[in-house]
């Protein structure tokens, strides 16, 4: 048991994990800095008291220091700091990344997620709409032939109140100003 490859998994569920799982084959906790010997190495995961098994002569160790959702690790090759990444909150960015650029939201189409015509617009799939009428304000209303639900087309602020507001409001929201500051203004 020196050299720490012959850890059983009863000793490995004890220990205290300081990195946390990859999530669906990726993990980003590693020296981050290009230029350094040890980058893309993982390191050791777990915290290893005095009493616990030692980790593998090959194992990167490195520290982790720093608050609750602020820690960082610090690679003993280049002493770079890089912080601790929550892999599976980057894999979900990435998905809803990729599916923003896969169906635009803006695009006036069908609302029903399982419908087939969802994110197709009635200009460039004429075959799956019909025209409905016009809104009070006179735009454009279509009824998908498929689910035959509506949807209107115009200005996405035409139902806005004080759109002169608008940008004020965007303003408070980017700078945290609470909404029940905001709703006074």
């Amino acid at each position: 048991m020196l050299d720490g490859s012959k850890i059983s998994p009863t000793e490995i569920a004890a220990l205290e994990r300081r990195f946390p799982l990859a999530f669906e084959g990726v993990d980003l906790n590693f020296c981050r800095n290009p230029q350094c010997a040890t980058y893309g190495v993982f390191p050791d995961p777990y915290k290893r008291p005095t009493d616990a098994p030692p980790a593998p002569p090959d194992a990167l160790h490195g520290f982790v220091s720093g608050k609750k959702h602020e820690e960082f690790f610090k690679c003993p090759t280049c002493n770079k700091t890089s912080r601790i990444k929550n892999n599976r909150a980057i894999v979900e960015e990435y998905k809803r990344l990729k599916h923003l650029q896969e169906f635009d939201p803006t695009v006036p189409s069908c609302r029903t997620e399982g419908c087939f015509a969802h994110g197709m617009a009635p200009k460039t799939s004429p075959e799956f709409y019909r025209r409905f009428g016009n809104t009070a304000k006179g735009d454009p209303h279509f009824q998908c032939r498929l689910c035959s639900k509506t949807f209107s087309i115009g200005k996405p602020a035409r139902r806005h109140l004080r759109s002169d507001k608008n940008r004020i409001i965007f303003q408070m929201l980017c700078t945290d100003v609470s909404l029940a500051k905001i709703r006074f203004r």
